[in-house]
This record gives C-alpha cells, structure tokens and sequence, in this order.
C-alpha cells in the first residue's frame, strides 16, 4: 500500500525558503483531498527562538488585535505552557485583559497568506497583528502538542488513553463512599435534575446506585443505565423542547432556538443539566469501567462545540442537509455576479428572522450594515462561514454555552479534546453492531449492480472490516455511525453506491444523499486500500483533485 507523502504544490528556487507555503498530500502518484493547503516553514534562527521559548515559564509578544465589527487595539500577547492570553494596556499602567484561550491540540488558528504578520485565532474570529506571528505560531503549535500523552490515530487507543487519565484525575474517589440517590419515575426530569444539582463535583462521579421511588428493586447497575437511558432520552427527546432536528431527515439533534425572557434561566439550567448527564455518561463508561451508552446523537457543530472547535459550512451537509441542497449548494456551485446580472437575485451579508405567523421578526446583520453589503463571486466563501456561525451557532449560543459548561463539569476539555467530532459521537453511542447482511440488502446503485465486480469486492471488504471501521464507514457515507431503530431499511433516502468511471480517486462521500461515490478500482487490494484510507481520513468529498 502506498503511504500519503507531503510535497510543496509550488517547488520554491531554493528549498531552504521560509515562510507560509502551499502544499498538497500525494498518494499513489495523485493529488489527494481538498487540497492545497498550508504548511509552515521556519528558518534554523527561528526555530532556535522557539525552542528557546518553551524553556521558559512563560514568553510576551507585542501585536494588535481586532474584534469583528470593532476597531484595533494593541496589546501584549502572553504565552504560558497552558494559556494565550491577550492584554491592553490603558496609560502603558493598568492591564485589560481581552481574550484568554487554552493551549490545547484543538487550539484554532488560521494564518493569513496575503499578510505574513497577520492570523485569526478562536471562535470568536480574533485578527491579530503580531511582527513575530510564525515563531508564535510554532510556539502555541508545539505546546498544544504537548498537551496530550496520545499520539495514536486510532479511536480504540485514544479511548484507553482517556479512560486512563480520568481515573488519574481524581485517585482519591476509590477511597470514598459511593453516591445513591433516588428519584420520582413519575416526574423523572425534575427530580433527577433536583437530586443531581444538589450533588458535589465529587458526589456526582461517585454516583452509582439510583433507586426508584415507591419502587422495590436492588441496583446492581441495572437500574442506574434505565435511569440514565431514561432520562436521556426526554432531555434529548423533541417533546422537552430543549433540542430538536434541524432537518426531519437528519439523524441528530441542535439546541432549540428560543427568544430569551423572564423564564430563560430555568430553561438554560435544564441545557447545563443535560450537558452534566452527558458528562457522567461518558465519565462512568469510561472511568468507572461502567458502559452506559445513550442513543444520544448530536449534531456535528454541536459536538464540534464542544471540542472548542468553530463551526463550518460541512456541517450543514450532516446537520441540515435540506438547508445545505436548497441554499447552501446553489451557493457553493453558481457564480453570484452572473445570478445577480442575469436573475436579480440577490444575497446579503444579513438574515431575516421570522415569527409564529411567517412575518420578518428582525433582520440580523453578519457585518456592520450587512443588509446592504451584496454577496459576490469574491465574498460568498465568507458570508457562507458567517451564515453558519449564526445558524448553527449564534442564536443558540447561550442554550450551547450552558450545555458545554454543564459537560465541561465532568469531563476536562483538555483531555476530549484529543478525539474529533465525529469519535465523540462514538464516545456518547459506543460502537453500533453493524449487520452487513441488512446493509447490503437495502443499498442501492447507480451505474452499478449487485454482481459488478467492484461491489462484490465492496463488501468483502466490509465484512473484514472491525466494528470500528464499520461505524467510521457508516459515519463517511451517511455524517452518523449509528444505524436507524428498524435496521437499514429506515434510511431517508436509502444508502446508494454510485459508480465513478476513474481509478485514480479515493472514494468520497454526500452525507446529505447518504451516496458513497465508488470509483471502478481495478483490484479487490486497490478497493480495500483506498476505502479504508477514505474512511480513515473521515472527511466526506476527500477524493483526488
């Protein structure tokens, strides 16, 4: 099997030229994924300064900083082995600080090409100015790298490393008292939310024992995973009106997007309390060697939320796949000067808000007169970032906010942070059983059959894979690993194999079709090479350019 191999998409005149390059990954003599992307090369002086940097407790950088829609400010950037934080200065006397961010590998920073001192960090979007940006870059890089103990790719390993350090957090708990609580089954949300809110950080990840009130019964684990099912399938269910589908055919569930008032703290108090059930699940699966997997299936920019990580215009393709083929698509794929020329359609930096009756509510603006700023050829890869912020995450900020504070309670960002967003479903549903047979029965094909040789080989390979690789496969073709109650049959729309006349592409995926485009491989090795490499990657459109 080939290996994926680095090369500079643009050869420099001397290869010891330094600064911000783009690159593309080849494999098998092709041009593999999305690509170009960027890489960073320093020069031998300042690769010394970084090292010198991580000598030290903690290292100061002079730049500016600005907020989206505010104007820049200067300010000193201060880097510790744990934290970046940003800091003006009123008089050059008293210290305001700005932004604080942790060091960790899911640490967001993005470098501008066009100006080699400028790059954006964080959710928020922060553009800061900084004379020194690479050596800060590499700094912030290789301390973020040393954040985590694992460097497995595999999610099995990655699960070992996180079980252990959840137990070498907090050694102290096999040496106390085990938590029992007992709770109303008749009003279930309300008494656990009132019995488990009244427990200590400690008391919580030693709870073990639920019982039932007016309900004989001895929990030797049994009743602790009803109540946790139980419970979490009204917090995650539509009828408690805390989270819902963005889209009928989409398999996870947002935060519902509700106007704020008088009540807004009872409600937010119920969206911390389901990121607390959530935390202990994962805590006692994990931890306490105690497997209590929910059919809890959040939407990706919501477990992407909680990984610290920003939002994206993929996401739609997974969480709102009606939105992503109606809008987003005739975005990404019409030119808007030619649309606004030839149609007088036009799109603007702006989002009407509409009430219960189908009336505009108000108009949001996504930049500084927004309503009147027209989306162009130029613009649109920036309004459409800006459009999924908002929808995914803006207006449901504080309901996410409250859900992350709530799992972030008992489990350490640090240290999920080490999974990506789509292990961190497998993490709340464990690994699904995957029957191959009820799979092949109820996919279909385009431009294939079921005796082309490319799909026999399919699922062959299939069949050999591990449960892991099954769920990562379903995960590629479909955005969830767990199948739907009722087996393959209850996919909307069906899973379909679609033929692709090359060889020299990875196979690719449309999550909102639940299509796996299969190119007709030549060799049963060459189709299991490159599937496994395509669902490894787990990235849905990753093909050869």
């Amino acid at each position: 099997m080939a290996h994926p191999v680095l090369v500079p998409q643009a050869v420099p005149a001397a290869m010891s030229a330094c600064g911000l390059k783009s690159c593309v990954v080849m494999y098998d003599g092709a041009v593999v994924g999305d690509g170009p992307f960027d890489v960073l090369f320093l020069s031998t002086e300042d690769t010394r300064t970084v090292d010198k940097c991580l000598s030290h407790t903690e290292t100061w950088f002079e730049g500016q900083m600005r907020l989206p829609g505010s104007t820049t400010m200067d300010i000193w950037i201060k880097v510790t082995p744990d934290t970046i934080l940003f800091a003006a200065y009123i008089l050059r006397v008293i210290a305001r600080r700005q932004y604080t961010g942790r060091i960790a590998p899911n640490l967001q920073v993005a470098l501008s090409r066009a100006d080699s001192q400028k790059f954006i960090i964080g959710a928020r979007r922060i553009e800061v100015t900084c004379a020194q940006r690479n050596i800060l870059y590499a700094l912030l890089m290789r301390l973020a790298a040393n954040r985590t103990g694992c460097v497995s790719n595999n999610f099995a390993d990655k699960q070992v490393y996180f079980s252990e350090e959840l137990r070498n957090q907090h050694p102290e708990d096999a040496r106390q008292v085990q938590t029992r609580i007992i709770v109303d089954r008749l009003n279930l949300l309300r008494s656990a939310q009132a019995t488990i809110g009244g427990l200590s950080d400690v008391q919580l990840r030693l709870l073990n024992h639920v019982q039932f009130e007016n309900e004989q019964g001895i929990d030797h684990g049994g009743l602790r995973r009803e109540f946790f099912t139980v419970l979490c399938a009204q917090l995650f269910g539509e009828q408690t009106g805390l989270f819902a589908k963005l889209d009928s055919s989409s398999s996870c569930v947002h935060p519902v997007a509700s106007k704020l008032n008088a009540h807004s703290r009872d409600r937010l108090s119920l969206y911390r309390f389901a990121g607390t059930v959530l935390g202990k699940v994962v805590y006692d699966t994990c931890a306490r060697g105690s497997p209590l997997f929910v059919n809890v299936r959040l939407s990706q920019s919501m477990r992407r939320y909680l990984l610290g990580l920003s939002c994206s215009v993929a996401d739609f393709e997974v969480d709102d796949p009606a939105f992503f083929r109606t809008k987003i698509f005739y975005v990404q794929t019409n030119n808007m000067d030619a649309l606004d020329e030839t149609s007088g359609l036009e799109l603007f930096f702006a989002e009407e808000e509409y009430d219960n009756q189908g009336r505009v509510r108000k108009i949001v603006e996504f930049k500084p007169n927004g309503s009147r700023l027209r989306v162009t050829e130029a613009n649109k890869g920036d309004y459409l970032q800006l459009l999924s912020e908002y929808r995914l995450v803006r207006r449901v900020h504080h309901q996410l906010e409250a859900f992350a504070k709530g799992f972030r309670s008992v489990i350490d960002e640090d240290l999920v942070c080490i999974f990506s967003d789509r292990e961190m479903e497998l993490l709340f549903c464990g690994l699904p059983s995957v029957d191959v047979d009820d799979f092949r029965r109820h996919t279909a094909y385009i431009g294939y059959s079921i005796t082309s040789e490319p799909i026999q080989w399919f699922w062959m390979v299939v069949r050999n894979f591990s449960q892991e690789q099954r769920a990562r496969l379903l995960q590629f073709i479909t955005g969830s690993s767990q199948v739907p109650l009722g087996g393959f049959v209850n996919y909307r729309p069906s899973i379909t194999i679609s033929y692709r006349a090359t060889t020299r592409r990875l196979p690719c995926a449309h999550t909102c079709a639940n299509t796996l485009d299969l190119p007709h491989y030549l060799s049963f090795e060459e189709l299991q090479d490159k599937l496994s490499l395509a669902i490894a990657e787990g990235s849905e459109g990753f093909g050869f350019a």
